[in-house]
């Protein structure tokens, strides 16, 4: 029996999958963060490009989040609470949805899940040098 034990654990072990966590990645000129609870406008990733809507908008941090539902979208209260206190804290004013994927275990089996990375936007800061 022992033996056996021996020979199960490690498969067992092998084979449980644990979820990843929410991560924040800073980029850019860092800014002062917000309330918690800040605005923040979702936008397409176009709009920020030159010429868009918010072309005067600068990519200050991504943020993944991990949602437990694989139907999971930016709009669920799930996503938006742990979202927005991250992108609030980065000073971010608008976000945008960079992937949308759903979550796999190292063998390709589909999980319940999904990961949805968000890239968080502030107002430019001049960058002239001034003397």
């Amino acid at each position: 029996m022992r033996y056996l034990l021996l020979l199960v654990l490690p498969l067992a072990l092998g084979c449980a999958t644990r979820y990843p966590e929410n991560t924040v990645t800073k980029m850019g000129t860092p800014r002062p963060a917000l309330a918690p609870d800040c605005e923040l406008t979702l936008i397409t990733q176009s709009d920020s490009w030159p010429g868009g809507k918010y072309d005067s908008y600068e990519s200050v941090g991504m943020v993944n989040i991990y949602a437990k539902s694989t139907n999971a979208d930016p709009s669920d209260p799930d996503v938006k609470k742990e979202l927005k206190p991250r992108a609030c804290a980065l000073g971010g004013e608008l976000i945008a949805v960079l992937s949308s994927t759903g979550l796999h275990n190292r063998y390709g089996k589909s999980l319940e899940g999904r990961q949805i990375t968000f890239q968080v936007l502030a107002k430019k800061t001049s960058q002239e040098t001034k003397y």
